[in-house]
């Protein structure tokens, strides 16, 4: 028997495609609720070295994920309730005075995100409700692996030799073009706040980057295109893919059935989804180790020092050395770096400015388009020498690095005159 009313909680899944949560609350409810609550702590916080938790890039990013998810759902007939607060408190609140039947979502599976559901659990337990969790943020289903989450192999080697030929990627859900109504009830479903409700001025757009799944869908075949076409290398779609604007699956089985894409291409790109899995499995086994300043090697000693000058000058893009001040210039400005680059300023950081890699990781996971906390510490443990899959670790030439990555001085040019707006970055004085 139908249940009368639940809430659908969207979390990082912001999209109607591929969401195993809104199918099955499809099948156990007679209207949804659908709700987004924008964790205040999480965009008022800070983080090591005076900077806020999430800056204007990424809050900007997510505020349109959540605009266009409020589109797409009013188009068919339902509609999405925001609140800016506590998710914990707005979802029992809601739950209790409404009298739903339980609440679906996304399980997570890093610290805060976790406490926060544990918490709701627990009080929703006390109104004789429960918590109904799914999942869909990896490429392979969980239940599919040979192996249990925490017995996930230290190496990446060892994970892509267990995973790569003998999984079969499951085809995504399809799109919910149909919903069950938006109850009838006396409820505002409340604004979709401006980024100037959070400090930073509405004028600020990003040209390049547009939340939500109509634009990463459209960014998805355009990045085709340009690759089978003129020649491009990369889908940039990491952003919509972080947001849950599109789900892995969905993204591996369009690469797949495009026709004009190699099959070296298409190894490739199914790879870095495998090791974006295997990053997130390794965090969800050791989620603490992750964050700690030892990494997943035990060796705090090893990381760097907490010279938070330094660390401004590197946010400020004022190291001296043009290459990397045009990185973090445009990083700052756009939110997002391109694999080569972010490589590079994060080994300048670590191996020029000596500076303890977990400021790095926290800068980027402020400015990131696509942070995901998994593959970002994971990434930065691994620059700074502290991961368990270690091949070897090379230093770069920055001698060279201007020439290679940027051989008529373009990017440079660009973003030379540019000044980091420090005064937004930073939460405390800045020592620059």
């Amino acid at each position: 028997m139908k249940k009368e009313l639940a809430i659908l909680w969207f979390r990082h899944d912001l999209r109607l495609h591929d969401n195993e949560a809104l199918k099955e609350i499809s099948a156990a409810a007679q209207t949804i609720l659908p709700v987004y609550v924008i964790d205040s702590r999480l965009v008022n916080g800070e983080l090591p070295g005076g900077i806020p938790r999430m800056y204007r890039t990424r809050i900007q990013f997510l505020l349109e994920s959540i605009r266009d998810l409020r589109r797409y759902l009013r188009e068919i007939g339902s509609d999405l309730v925001v609140r800016v607060g506590k998710p914990e408190d707005v979802i029992y609140n809601l739950s209790e005075k409404y009298g739903a039947a339980g609440v679906y979502c996304n399980r997570e599976r890093m610290p805060h995100e976790s406490s926060v559901q544990d918490a709701l659990e627990e009080r929703l337990w006390s109104l004789g409700q429960e918590m109904h969790y799914y999942r869909g943020k990896m490429l392979i289903h969980t239940a599919d692996l040979p192996f249990p989450v925490r017995r996930t192999p230290d190496k990446y080697a060892s994970f892509l030799k267990e995973t790569e030929h003998f999984i079969t990627v499951r085809d995504p859900l399809p799109s919910q073009d149909q919903i069950l109504p938006f109850p009838d009830l006396d409820l505002d479903p409340g604004p979709i706040p401006k980024l100037s409700a959070f400090g930073y001025d509405d004028a600020y757009t990003n040209l390049d980057f547009t939340g939500g799944q109509v634009a990463g869908e459209s960014q998805l075949m355009k990045s085709l295109y340009e690759i089978t076409n003129q020649g491009d290398e990369q889908l940039r779609i990491s952003p919509w893919l972080s947001n849950g604007n599109l789900s892995p699956k969905f993204v591996y089985h369009q690469v797949e059935a495009h026709e004009g894409l190699s099959n070296l291409f298409k190894q490739t790109f199914k790879r870095k989804l495998i090791l974006r899995d295997y990053y997130r499995l390794t965090g969800k086994k050791e989620p603490k180790t992750l964050f700690a300043k030892g990494g997943f090697q035990h060796k705090p000693g090893k990381a760097g020092n907490w010279d938070i000058g330094l660390f401004h000058q590197w946010v400020a893009g004022k190291t001296g050395h043009d290459y990397v001040d045009a990185c973090m210039k445009c990083l700052s400005e756009t939110g997002y770096l391109n694999h080569r680059q972010r490589k590079a300023v994060s080994y300048f950081l670590i191996d020029e400015m000596e500076v303890h890699w977990l400021l790095g990781a926290s800068y980027f996971q402020t400015v990131l388009l696509d942070y995901d906390p998994c593959s970002n510490y994971g990434n930065w443990q691994r620059t700074a020498g502290l991961s368990l899959d270690l091949k070897g670790r090379h230093p770069l030439n920055f001698e060279l690095i201007s020439e290679q990555m940027d051989p008529e001085e373009q990017f440079r040019s660009q973003w030379a005159a540019y000044e980091v707006p420090m005064d937004k970055l930073l939460l405390q004085k800045s020592d620059i």
